[in-house]
């Protein structure tokens, strides 16, 4: 089997407002340890019903015995009364057959439901449909979520001495809200009692994440090149805010030991959900290695074994990996997909380069189609034209996709990418951000919209670079038809 060679990454100019370039050696991690698993709560059987149906034999019987009177000649004949007798314990006999012997329907499910709550599960309960029912399941995914330092300047009020960044994803909440899961990179973190820090050891304020929750964020993929800026610290700290906020983190964890991976269930179908990356800017460190989860064969040979032995529907992994700005994936991006798809990984979403790369599927070594986005690009950040004289930092994308099951089987029935791009302009003398939904394309509607709804100015230049956000990623990331 073919060694995935470390990826030809060279330096590039990295900065936000005059930072330095930052380091992209791509180290493999060291070989992480798995965790528990999960099963659905116990359901309700017919057995429940026994005591009813015990009250109604006993008001049957009292009905049939007749109360005692004095002693006299019965009118009936005996034979009458040996008759009723009969039928009266054929009756009962009848009634015990039916609740104690005879068999129940729902047997199976009776015993599925002793099984234990694996602990992780995302739960949605749910009926079971028929095998040969179609069910559904939409997500959206999104590529970097980055705080630079004007970011977080235009976030905060001196007024009330706190941050809110709810303003950035204001225009994109709808889309979000309206999938069954959203899934994002948060490329920061938020550690407790540090100061804040942009590039190139990033530190950003909780109320991020507060933000991110209201947009509508279900999972976000939390390994990557800045996982450790802060230390062991900080990615503990990142870690317990997400979860606090009733969202989930993949790609990085405590080091007393690892989870098994991340088990999502919509609409009976379930989905494994995976995340790696190429290293961290720190270099070697083993730490590191032991609380963030690194492109690693046997790694992800493990995840996805043990995924198959859940009986999951569908695996997505995101991967942070490839060039900065380049538009193009390299080989080694393209050998870690053919790796991620020869162990059953049916959609891979990249992240780190900033730009939006090229789109493809794949297939894996069982037959299975892969569908990969090498890099969706900046979702938010202040990289743009101004700070580091590249258009493309200011493209971002939602990857849209449907995953419909049905007979047992399930895959992707549609992909599709939304355009985004973000808005920076100061108003009132303070900075505002703000990721534009770029939809369909009508750019003249699209400003109407800003202007009137969002009560933002928008330039002819904004219009000329949305007009080319949404061409240019339409043009890189067009996918086969279904």
């Amino acid at each position: 089997m073919v060694t995935p060679r470390q990826n030809p990454h060279r330096l590039s100019p990295t900065h936000d407002e005059g930072l330095s370039a930052e380091q992209t050696q791509q180290p493999q991690a060291k070989q992480l340890k798995p965790l528990p698993k999960f099963h659905h709560p116990p359901q309700q059987t017919q057995q429940h019903q026994q005591p009813q149906q015990l009250q109604q034999l006993k008001h049957s019987q009292q009905f049939l015995q007749q109360p005692k009177r004095p002693r006299r000649r019965s009118k009936w004949p005996r034979f009458v009364l040996l008759f009723l007798t009969s039928a009266t314990c054929l009756l009962f006999a009848f009634v015990l057959w039916s609740i104690f012997a005879r068999p129940h329907n729902n047997t199976a499910s009776s015993q599925k439901s002793t099984q234990p709550i694996p602990q992780g599960v995302l739960q949605q309960e749910a009926p079971a449909p028929p095998q040969d029912q179609t069910t559904r399941v939409t997500l959206g995914a999104v590529g970097d979520i980055m705080c630079h330092l004007g970011q977080a300047h235009a976030a905060y009020s001196a007024q009330s001495r706190s941050y809110n960044f709810d303003g950035s994803f204001t225009d994109v909440a709808a889309a979000l809200q309206g999938y069954d899961l959203a899934l994002g990179n948060f490329e920061t973190v938020t550690k407790k009692n540090t100061g804040l820090s942009g590039f190139p050891a990033f530190n950003s304020p909780i109320e991020l994440l507060d933000a991110v929750k209201k947009a509508g964020f279900d999972v976000l993929s939390t390994s990557n090149n800045h996982s450790f800026d802060q230390g062991e610290g900080g990615v503990y700290d990142t870690l317990d805010a997400i979860v606090e906020r009733g969202m989930h983190a993949v790609g990085t964890h405590k080091a007393q030991q690892r989870p098994n991976p991340l088990i999502v269930e919509k609409n009976n179908i379930k989905i494994g959900i995976l995340a790696y990356t190429y290293g961290i800017n720190q270099g070697a460190n083993v730490t590191a290695q032991g609380i963030i989860d690194h492109l690693n064969k046997e790694t992800i040979q493990k995840d996805t074994a043990w995924l198959k032995e859940q009986k999951v529907d569908f695996i997505i992994s995101y991967v942070h990996w490839g060039t900065e700005y380049d538009v193009k994936a390299n080989e080694y991006q393209k050998t870690w997909a053919k790796v991620l798809a020869d162990n059953g990984v049916g959609l891979i979403l990249g992240s780190h380069p900033h730009v939006i790369q090229d789109t493809e599927v794949i297939t894996g070594a069982g037959g299975n189609k892969t569908h990969v986005v090498y890099s969706m690009g900046n979702f938010i950040s202040n990289q743009r034209l101004e700070t580091v004289h590249n258009e493309n930092t200011e493209h971002g994308m939602i990857f849209e996709a449907t995953l419909e099951k049905r007979g047992g089987q399930t895959q992707i029935s549609n992909a599709n990418v939304r355009p985004c791009w973000v808005y920076r302009k100061s108003l009132q003398q303070k900075l505002h951000f703000a990721v534009i939904d770029l939809h369909g394309g009508d750019i003249a509607s699209i400003k109407q919209r800003l202007v009137e709804k969002g009560g933002l100015p928008v330039s002819d230049d904004d219009v000329a670079r949305m007009d080319r956000a949404y061409k240019t990623t339409k043009d890189r990331t067009e996918f086969p038809k279904a």
